[in-house]
């Protein structure tokens, strides 16, 4: 994929990204050679199964890869390299400028402190505010999420929350600071569907009137299509298409994403008939080939795919993926 020219726009920049973890088996490459821009106020969807490389690549952006990790690259935010800056620095940016909305809120939280002895910590950490302002702030944010009786909420502890609730929570705190960019990653997983509407509405709204950078992470691309404005199709680490929602949804490239689209179900889709499954598994990583990452399981693979590994290829503008069949198909 070409560098954009209009890098000064761009408010993040993974460029040329690389992720190995060493373990007992060997070094697992589980992130290879990821370029991608997002710009200030868009939302951008980072969309795979179980295993693609998703919070791998969001962890590394908030510098939390575990220790047997080794990253080369280059990760801008906001024209500096990330990956160069200290501990202390990085230290001033995570939770500040940049938050992360975590799977599991609760496992998020410490479970010894109320919820406003967290909230507090944060803005006097990073911001010159009294305690008195700080519970103030807390309160109101709790409220603007959506949370009731929010001053006496404040006192609470996490348990004393429900699944819902202290997703709620979650959102208000990667707000706290008024950051420029918010890591969701997999925000409404494990919640009913009703509550899964709510959430992903208040998010909605929430980046609509900020104006804040978004990355969702997510394996539906029927709840990406709601929220956001390009989408990265990731495999096994490695990026196979990539393109506006319309481009992804509407007219998908690569094989994989055609069957992502394929499993989700419509309004006209009938009751008794069986949703489309991509066939096999995810492999695990160190059985990864020399080829496509997708040619275990692909339905119209090619001798080529085994043994070469495809470019991204743009196909329309701004639209990229990476297949050998759909490149030998291309008109023009």
């Amino acid at each position: 994929m070409k560098e954009s020219k209009v890098l000064n726009l761009a408010l993040l920049t993974m460029k040329n990204v690389t992720i190995t973890f060493k373990t007992s088996r060997g070094d697992l490459l589980a992130i290879d050679d990821i370029y991608f821009e997002l710009n200030k106020g868009e939302t951008l969807g980072l969309v795979g199964e179980t295993g693609s490389g998703k919070t791998v690549t969001s962890l590394s952006i908030m510098r939390l890869l575990p220790f047997n990790a080794k990253i080369s690259g280059e990760i801008f935010f906001d024209k500096t390299d990330i990956l160069k800056l200290s501990e202390n620095e990085m230290d001033e940016i995570r939770g500040k400028k940049i938050s992360m909305i975590f799977q599991e809120p609760m496992t998020a939280f410490d479970p010894l402190f109320t919820i406003g002895q967290q909230f507090s910590e944060v803005l006097l950490k990073h911001e010159n505010v009294s305690k008195e302002e700080a519970r103030q702030r807390t309160i109101k944010m709790l409220k603007f999420v959506g949370i009731p009786e929010p001053e006496q909420r404040f006192n609470q502890y996490p348990h004393e929350y429900s699944g819902g609730m202290i997703q709620r929570v979650m959102i208000a705190l990667a707000l706290l600071t008024n950051p420029e960019l918010v890591i969701a990653d997999e925000p409404t997983t494990g919640l009913d569907v009703t509550i899964q509407m709510q959430i992903l509405n208040l998010m909605k709204k929430i980046q609509k009137t900020s104006n804040l950078s978004m990355i969702f992470i997510t394996h539906d691309l029927g709840v990406i299509s709601k929220m956001a404005n390009k989408i990265i199709v990731l495999y096994l680490g490695k990026i196979l298409e990539i393109g506006t929602v319309a481009d992804v949804i509407f007219s998908p490239i690569h094989p994989y994403t055609k069957g992502l689209v394929s499993s989700i179900p419509t309004l006209r889709t009938n009751k008794s008939e069986r949703l489309y499954s991509i066939p096999g598994n995810v492999p695990s990583l160190n059985e990864i080939g020399k080829g496509c990452r997708f040619y275990s399981r692909c339905p119209v693979r090619m001798d080529i795919c085994k043994d070469k590994t495809p470019q991204l290829s743009e196909y329309n503008s701004g639209h990229f993926a990476a297949c050998w069949v759909a490149n030998k198909n291309k008109v023009g």
